[in-house]
């Protein structure tokens, strides 16, 4: 009587568990980084959507107690990756403003995306957007010295220590047409 061995040899199933095991891993690394690249897509998203409603609330005065209410918002580059909105008065001047009160609105950054690389060459910087002029102007946050007064600001925004364009986004805000482009 002759019997049928078709059954896998040992080292047959080695060898396929171990081709099985690199395709999971190559896919997914390549997962990650999608997902990486995602995360970053979003956060351009929530910035710009950011500029845009601090703008908004300049213009339609977010606070109805207060007539015409100017609107700070503050990109915050230290450990804390925060955006901070304030309200100010519209006559206040710059020494007036104080961001260590509690701001309206805060926006906090997933921990492993970082703001960077700002057109002024200067981290902290906040953007008060004027309520009657519709002037919005451009600050250091560190030492409440004036940049100016831009028709466009731009950064980056990227995930963490990435040096691959595809996780670092430019994102630029037009003052004139008020486009904000990504």
């Amino acid at each position: 009587m002759k019997i049928n061995n078709s059954w896998f040899s040992l080292i047959e199933m080695l060898i396929a568990i171990t081709i099985f095991f690199i395709i999971v891993i190559m896919t997914y690394v390549n997962y990650a980084f999608y997902q990486n690249i995602a995360s970053v897509r979003i956060w351009v998203k929530e910035v710009s959507q950011s500029i845009s409603e601090a703008r908004n609330m300049a213009i339609n005065w977010f606070d109805k107690n207060w007539i015409n209410q100017s609107v700070i918002i503050n990109f915050d580059t230290s450990n804390n990756q925060e955006i901070s909105f304030y309200s100010v008065y519209h006559t206040w001047s710059i020494n007036d403003i104080d961001l260590s009160s509690d701001p309206i609105k805060i926006r906090q950054l997933h921990r492993w995306i970082e703001f960077c690389n700002f057109s002024w060459w200067y981290d902290n910087i906040f953007i008060l957007f004027n309520s009657i002029s519709w002037v919005w102007e451009i600050y250091n946050y560190n030492w409440y010295s004036f940049l100016g007064i831009a028709n466009d600001i731009s950064f980056d925004i990227s995930y963490k220590w990435a040096t691959l364009w595809p996780l670092k986004k430019e994102i630029t805000y037009y003052k004139n047409t008020n486009v904000i482009d990504y």
